[in-house]
This record gives C-alpha cells, sequence and structure tokens, in this order.
C-alpha cells in the first residue's frame, strides 16, 4: 500500500482483510496480481482495490490510478471533484480516505473525521473512457 502524501489512502483504523477467495477471484477475472499499492475498498459487488496519485503539474485536482473488483478494472486519470457548491480542500489527501467505487461516479471519498450531517464527500471521476474494461465471466 502506498503511504505517499500524494495518494489517497485507506481509512486510517481500517484492519479490514479481503477474503483470500474474493483476492482469488478477482486476479482470476483479469489474469494478473493485484499490486502491493492497492488499498483495499468497498466495490461495486463485493471488494475492490484502488490506487489514485495526483500528477505533478499545475493540474492539482489530476490523479492518476486505477480500480479493480471483480467486474471492473479503470486504468487512467481522475478528477477530483467535490459536491456541487462545495470547494476542494486543499488538504483533502490528508482530510479524505478512499471509501468505495461506485459506477460512472468513480472512487468516494469521505473525511476522517466526520461532522454533523450532511458530511462533505469527495468523487474523483474517471476522465479517460478508454481506460475501462469489463470482465465476462464463463
Amino acid at each position: 500500500m502506498s503511504t505517499d502524501r500524494n495518494c489517497v489512502k485507506q481509512y486510517p483504523s481500517a484492519n479490514a482483510e479481503a477474503p483470500a477467495w474474493d483476492k482469488a477471484a478477482v486476479e482470476a477475472a483479469w489474469g494478473a496480481p493485484l499490486s502491493d499499492d492497492l488499498v483495499l475498498i468497498g466495490g461495486v459487488d463485493s471488494f475492490g482495490w484502488a490506487r489514485a496519485c495526483r500528477v505533478s503539474g499545475p493540474e492539482a485536482d489530476l490523479f492518476e490510478g486505477e480500480y479493480r473488483d471483480q467486474t471492473t478494472w479503470y486504468r487512467g486519470h481522475f478528477r477530483l471533484q467535490a459536491t456541487p457548491g462545495q470547494p476542494v480542500p486543499a488538504d483533502a489527501l490528508e482530510r479524505f480516505y478512499v471509501s468505495h467505487f461506485s459506477y460512472p461516479e468513480g472512487l468516494v471519498l469521505y473525511p476522517i473525521h466526520e461532522g454533523p450531517p450532511p458530511v462533505q464527500t469527495l468523487l474523483l471521476v474517471p476522465i479517460d473512457p478508454m481506460g475501462y474494461a469489463v470482465a465476462i465471466h464463463k
């Protein structure tokens, strides 16, 4: 798992571990092992694994990474967006963790320390249309 300050992180107190059969099913569906820098998150139908790191350059809201579960594999760029009408906090990577993937919205981030409702969420929206692959199970 990446501990880079420019990458999204897992919920800090999470000791969750996916069942071995779930990880094996994801790896088998895609014919490729999950890399160690992916964090465990909620997926579309089960667990998913994700990595998204800020791209160096003038666009602070541009990230690169991937999301993978048993049915979906996205590799490419993401754009960090806040709830409409809300700004993206400058320290978003320190204050938010990646919770789950929702199609077509992308990676959903929640604050590590939630306040009273409504809770602000952030999205890492996939922006590379050709970055998606869908597994066909036989």
